[in-house]
């Protein structure tokens, strides 16, 4: 997700962001999904805050993870990026659904 401050110099002062991941029950063992919220900046490196729930193998679950980050005015960018990011501790599972929620204002 972009978020789009239109000038260099009017950034937020800070951006809260939210985001879950819902997995399905088709592990073929117990597993620890990991979920990581991330703030990206514009060189693509990347800050994030993370929370991992242990999953039992016929199970179905949801990761939920948040978190705040300053947002400094860097160069001439007008936006920042956040991501969702999803992982397993050993084999696979199926993400049915996710979704990232950002809001950010102006002091």
């Amino acid at each position: 997700m972009t978020v789009d401050y239109g000038t260099a110099g009017k950034n937020p002062s800070a951006a809260i962001a939210i985001g879950s991941v819902q997995v399905a029950g088709d592990g073929s063992t117990g597993q620890g999904i990991n979920v990581e919220s991330r703030r990206v900046y514009g060189s693509g490196s990347f800050t994030g805050k993370n929370h991992t729930v242990s999953i039992d193998s016929g199970d179905g679950g949801q990761v939920v993870v948040g978190g705040e980050w300053p947002i400094a005015q860097i160069s001439t960018y007008t936006s920042f990026k956040y991501e969702i990011y999803a992982k397993t501790s050993t084999g696979t599972r199926t993400a049915n659904r996710f979704f990232i929620a950002v809001m950010s204002s102006k002091r």
